[in-house]
């Protein structure tokens, strides 16, 4: 299955034109409140393991996308550099959303085999940016309008 990948300055372009658009970010709750686009969602696709550190796969992703996100909407999926939304738009495509695209450089740019930047991201572009939770776009707020089934 194909996924579009769509730079940060065009994504930026699009939500501003596009009624309806959503940015959703799948990074960790941690990730977000330091900082996201404005206006962006947050659905983590991965969630620390009970009593550690480590990632796991986020069992709630696409109910609670379901249940926030209306599946005709077009969704730029982001992560931090674009490789955890990838995932995410694919579990998305599979679950019958169908204008979803992956933010291709995410938040903080994609790097070369030597660790510099190589495509900046959301941040080094100087778009629009919050911090903090999100409040009625955090991840415990849209959690709790997905009920469990």
């Amino acid at each position: 299955m194909k996924i579009d990948e769509v730079p940060p300055l065009v994504v930026a372009a699009r939500l501003n034109e596009e009624p309806g658009a959503v940015y959703l970010d799948v990074r960790t709750e941690q990730e977000f409140s330091r900082g996201h686009p404005a206006g962006a969602l947050n659905i983590p696709i991965t969630v620390l393991a009970p009593g550690s550190f480590l990632p796991w796969p986020n069992l709630k992703f696409i109910r609670v996308v379901q249940a926030n996100i209306p599946q005709e909407a077009s969704v730029y999926v982001g992560c931090a550099s674009g490789h955890r939304s990838l995932h995410a738009a694919g579990i998305m495509k599979n679950n019958g959303y169908q204008k979803v695209a992956n933010v291709g450089s995410g938040f903080t740019g994609k790097k070369g085999l030597l660790g510099r930047l190589a495509e900046p991201g959301w941040l080094q572009l100087d778009l629009p940016v919050d911090s903090g939770d999100g409040g009625e776009r955090s991840y415990e707020f849209l959690l709790a309008r997905a009920p469990e089934k």
